[in-house]
This record gives structure tokens, C-alpha cells and sequence, in this order.
């Protein structure tokens, strides 16, 4: 008898406020339902979502066992998942269930929660007036123009493959039947947007968790002379592989990495909250505000005007020129998630040889960020095929940062790591690929990225042509060819001095010794919209699909240095890339709402 194989799903439930799932217990003075809350986090029962396919799907049996047409799903089927009660006055104990969900399905931002109140009346039906007794007050933390995200997991065990896919086949039916959930359905409470399910890992890619022991600095570039370290919020790949090799020696043996470990892909990490642990994005550049809302305008390469619902046209404001009510909305529309921890100062100061007091001028100060209720989130990504069992080579992950990972930063912070069944990204397959309005592929900058060569002369103003064609050259070799850039919205930023040239550059191989110059980097949000060449289809979706698990290529100056020459590179999770998000999608403007200049 062939193992059973396990099969463990991410479904994040998104909703249109109010919602309300009822607590149980003392509720505040004056209120008759309350939220459900777990450690001050909203939840929704993990047992209520079953609940509430099990149904589904047992509609969906009945009905198709009383048709003529061919049962893809049966009773049988919803019985061996889900399981059946016991019956006393039968043989037998009934059946457990093969499908286990999370206990609560946790908020995403416990931190977005209000204090609303709404009231309910019933009505007397002879005399039309509300009924005696019948006022209800209802704490819902949501309201209307919310759309709270709660996620959690679901794990299988499955007799073959064949299984496996049906269970995810219809599951995804149920999660479209399904309008709502929780309480108060009827009035409109609980109204289900959207739904993502993460598909089951290759075993190739594994999320890590990291929590650190104190305020850690990965300091931004400074001005020569300047005394003021300020750190990133992120933790950079590059960082985090540093800091692995220290404490672990043999990690690239341990892990069969090649000679430089540059097989291994480490995304940066992100901050995040503990209880909804998620990867920050980005917002694009192609995001624009117009009149108190947010649109996406990556379909369109020519400047031009919003049309508004009177007929009006309004000029799209870009992020430049955004004030603090359009952040804020493009936040709340775009959701990129993740979180912003604290910040502390540490001053520090030289002392002085024999008198053992402060050394006059010699007072710096790093700006750190601070740990405390944070955790920090990141991908690996594995260079070879895990073999039968992919939980077996993430308990070998597991066991291998078993010790802390020491040194990261300037504080020489120590993180425990924990190693993910599920990646926080899982890459399409190449075929699952389609362009949008069947053209078009959305690339959206995740981290910074080394596309443009160092002898780039882009003049302050008009120079779009020198930077459109460079952008051009390196889509068209990165992509053998298969991609054409059609247009881009991207932001850039120059990047040396002279300790990155000492460190870096001077070890770059003799034949390709260049004079130094700042390098230019590309910045996380910038979009490029590319096109597939005339018969190479397959080709582009190919290098995409290979582009959203390995990251962006080096630039063709770069495609022989490695990492103790050219530290932009993608195992150092720089050219971390996502392909038509599905959230940026949402957001793109209607051509016909679009008036060219």
C-alpha cells in the first residue's frame, strides 16, 4: 500500500465590513454581541469555515447526484475529508476527518481594528413600530469601506495525487459558492470580497521566520563626515546569508550548495506583526491619485487625464506628489501588508586615552530598529529537487538553524529562525502565466535591482531617451529576446563611494577592471510593462516563471562576477520580482476612462 501524501494550503479571506463572529462570555456594559478575539487579535473560528464548506460541498453532491449527468463529487468524498459523526445506534465509531483547519482564522492587521457600534430593532409586524425589548447593540470593528484580510491554514492527507487535486478542485468551487460568513448574514454582515489560496509547496521554497534579541542597524548609505547611522526596516539577503556562514560553518555542504552558495536564493526580510506574519510590497509607481481615489495606470504609456462620472477630466497625481490622505489610501487599497517597527537611538562616543571621558568630536549615534513584537519574514529558495518527502528537508533546514544565526548588523544581533511548511510566496507555473488584456506582463520591483551599467550619463531633466533605451537593452538580453519593453514607471538611485569600491570593485576580475563610477539602482515599486515577442510566447512565460523564483538576472556587464565583486546580485534577494498581482490588477484603470494628451 503506497504512503499517504499531505498536502497543506494558506487561505487568506478577504471581506467587505462590517463583520462580526459572536464572543462568548462578558461582554462590555451595554453591548449584546461582541467580536470573537483571541489574545486581542479578531478571529474567526476555524471550525465556523469548515463549517461553512462542508456545506457547500454537500450541496453541491446532492445536487449533482440528483441530475443525469456525470457525479464528479459524492457524499463518499465530502465523508472521507471531512469526516463523520459517530451513531450510537450503529456499528462503529464513525470516521475522522482528513482535513484539519487552523483553530482561528487570525486578522492580518490586528492593529486596523475600530470601535464601532451598530444597532439592530426588530419590527412588530401588526403595528409597524420597533417591538418592546428588541434593540440590540453589536460590536463590530470592521465598518463599511473595510476589507479586513484573516488567514489561516488548512492540512491534508490524501490517498494519491488524484485525490489531492479533486480536494483542491472543489475546494475552490466551495470558496466561490460561499457568500458570506458569521454573524448577522442576513443584513449584510460578513460579505466575502475575495479569497487567495496558496497552492501546496514544490518542497523547493520555504518561508523563515526570524526573531531577533535586540535593536539591530543595517545602515543606510552616509554622507562622508556624517554621524548619524540610520537602518533599513528590511533585512537584506546578503545580510542574512553573511551572518549564516559566520555561525555555520558548514552550511553550504550541509545544504549541497555550490563553492559560493550562490545557488541559494534569500529574498530580504521583511518586518511583520507575529499573529498575520506576511511579506511587505511594494506600491507601485504606476499607482496614481485622482480625486480621492486610487488607480493603477501601468496599461497606458502617454500622459493624459482621469475622466470623472460628470464628465469632467482630472490631471492623476503620482507618489512625487502625494500628500498624506493619498499614502494613506493607497494603503488601505493596495494592502501591501507587512508592518512598521519602532525605532531607537543608541549614541555612542570615544574615550578619551588616560583621562577616561568623552573624546571631543567623536560622538555618533546609530538609529536602529527595535525587535520587540516583531518578527521579520523571508523566502528560501532551494536549488534542487527535494526528492519524495519535502517536509523531511525542511525539518534538515529546521535542524540546521537549530543554533542562533549571530552578527547581523551593526549591533551584532542574534535571530532565532524558523523554517515555514509554506513559502510566503509560491511562483506560478509558467503555463498559469497569462498576459493582462492579452499583451501585457505587469513586472513589479520587489527590491532594489542592478539593471542599468555603471556608464550610464543620464542628464537632471530629458533624459528619458538614454534611460528608456538602456531599460530596453537589458529586458532583451535578460530575456534572450523573448520580451520587449513596452513601457516603465521606475524611480533610480546611484549607489558607491569609496568603501564600496574598496570592498567590491577592487576584486573584480582583471579583464573587466572599470573605472569607478556610482553604480544606478533601480527602486522597489518601479513597473515595467512588457510585451512577448511575435512566436515566443512560451519562451517569455518560461523566463518569468523562472524570474519570480530566482529573481532578476545581473545586467551583462555582471553575468560573470559574483557576490565578492558585485553584491546587487539576485541570491542576495536584490531583483525580487511579481508578475500581474492580482492586487495591482484590481486597480488598473479602464482604457475608455483614460483621455490621452
Amino acid at each position: 500500500m503506497s504512503p499517504m501524501i499531505r498536502r497543506s494550503y494558506q487561505l487568506e479571506l478577504i471581506f467587505d465590513g462590517p463583520l462580526l463572529t459572536h464572543a462568548v462570555g462578558s461582554m462590555a456594559f451595554g453591548v449584546d454581541a461582541a467580536m470573537q478575539t483571541w489574545r486581542g487579535c479578531p478571529v474567526i473560528n476555524g471550525s465556523l469555515i469548515k463549517g461553512n464548506i462542508r456545506h457547500a460541498l454537500e450541496y453541491f453532491s446532492d445536487l449533482l447526484e440528483k441530475s443525469d449527468a456525470h457525479t464528479p463529487i459524492t457524499r463518499e468524498d465530502v465523508k472521507c475529508w471531512f469526516g463523520e459523526a459517530g451513531i450510537e445506534d450503529h456499528e462503529g465509531e464513525g470516521k475522522r476527518s482528513r482535513v484539519d483547519f487552523d483553530f482561528h482564522w487570525k486578522a492580518r492587521d490586528p492593529g486596523a481594528v475600530g470601535d464601532h457600534t451598530r444597532y439592530r430593532i426588530q419590527i412588530e409586524s401588526d403595528t409597524g413600530s420597533v417591538a418592546r425589548g428588541s434593540l440590540m447593540a453589536a460590536q463590530v470593528p470592521y465598518t463599511t469601506g473595510d476589507q479586513p484580510t484573516f488567514i489561516g491554514a488548512i492540512q491534508g492527507l490524501f490517498d494519491n495525487e488524484k485525490d489531492a487535486e479533486k480536494f483542491e478542485d472543489w475546494l475552490r468551487k466551495a470558496l466561490d459558492y460561499i457568500s458570506a460568513i458569521g454573524a448577522q448574514k442576513g443584513v449584510g454582515l460578513g460579505r466575502i470580497a475575495r479569497w487567495e489560496l496558496k497552492p501546496p509547496s514544490s518542497g523547493l521554497r520555504y518561508g523563515i521566520r526570524l526573531t531577533l534579541d535586540r535593536p539591530f542597524c543595517i545602515a543606510r548609505p552616509i554622507l562622508p563626515g556624517g554621524n548619524r547611522y540610520v537602518s533599513e526596516a528590511f533585512i537584506p539577503g546578503n545580510v542574512l546569508k553573511g551572518a549564516i556562514a559566520n555561525s555555520i560553518p558548514d552550511w553550504k555542504d550541509l545544504l549541497d550548495l555550490d563553492e559560493k552558495g550562490e545557488d541559494l536564493i534569500i529574498t530580504h526580510a521583511q518586518p511583520a506583526s507575529p499573529l498575520a506574519p506576511e511579506r511587505k510590497i511594494p506600491l507601485p509607481f504606476s499607482l496614481a491619485a485622482c480625486n480621492g481615489e486610487i488607480f493603477d495606470l501601468a496599461l497606458f504609456d502617454q500622459p493624459g487625464l482621469i475622466q470623472q462620472p460628470k464628465g469632467t477630466a482630472l490631471a492623476p497625481v503620482f507618489q512625487p506628489d502625494w500628500k498624506g490622505c493619498d499614502w494613506a489610501e493607497a494603503e488601505r487599497c493596495f494592502r501591501p501588508g507587512g508592518a512598521t517597527p519602532p525605532r531607537w537611538l543608541s549614541v555612542r562616543t570615544r574615550i578619551e586615552a588616560g583621562s577616561n571621558v568623552a573624546q571631543e568630536g567623536e560622538l555618533f549615534s546609530f538609529e536602529c530598529i527595535d525587535p520587540s513584537d516583531h518578527v521579520w519574514c523571508a523566502d528560501l529558495d532551494l536549488p534542487s529537487d527535494p526528492g519524495p518527502d519535502p517536509e523531511a528537508l525542511r525539518q534538515q533546514l529546521q535542524g540546521l538553524f537549530s543554533q542562533s544565526v549571530d552578527g547581523i548588523g551593526k549591533t551584532k544581533a542574534r535571530a532565532k529562525i524558523e523554517v515555514l511548511e509554506h513559502p510566503f510566496f509560491e511562483p506560478p507555473k509558467a503555463d498559469q502565466l497569462k498576459p493582462v488584456h492579452g499583451e501585457y506582463y505587469l513586472v513589479l520591483l520587489c527590491s532594489k535591482a542592478r539593471l542599468l551599467p555603471p556608464k550610464l550619463d543620464l542628464r537632471p531633466t530629458n533624459g528619458e531617451q538614454e534611460l528608456r533605451k538602456a531599460y530596453a537593452q537589458y529586458w532583451d538580453d535578460a530575456s534572450d529576446g523573448a520580451l520587449t519593453l513596452n513601457h516603465y514607471f521606475a524611480q533610480q538611485e546611484l549607489f558607491g563611494g569609496y568603501l564600496y569600491a574598496k570592498r567590491f570593485l577592487s576584486n573584480a576580475p582583471e579583464s573587466d577592471k572599470v573605472e569607478y563610477r556610482p553604480e544606478w539602482l533601480t527602486l522597489p515599486g518601479s513597473v515595467f510593462v512588457l510585451t512577448p515577442q511575435s512566436g515566443k510566447a512560451a519562451q517569455a512565460q518560461e523566463k518569468l516563471a523562472k524570474w519570480l523564483r530566482r529573481g532578476l538576472p545581473p545586467a551583462a556587464d555582471r553575468k560573470e562576477w559574483d557576490w565578492r565583486c558585485d553584491p546587487f546580485r539576485p541570491d542576495n534577494g536584490f531583483g525580487e520580482i511579481l508578475v500581474n498581482h492580482p492586487r495591482q490588477i484590481e486597480l488598473l484603470l479602464e482604457k475608455d476612462r483614460y483621455e490621452t494628451l
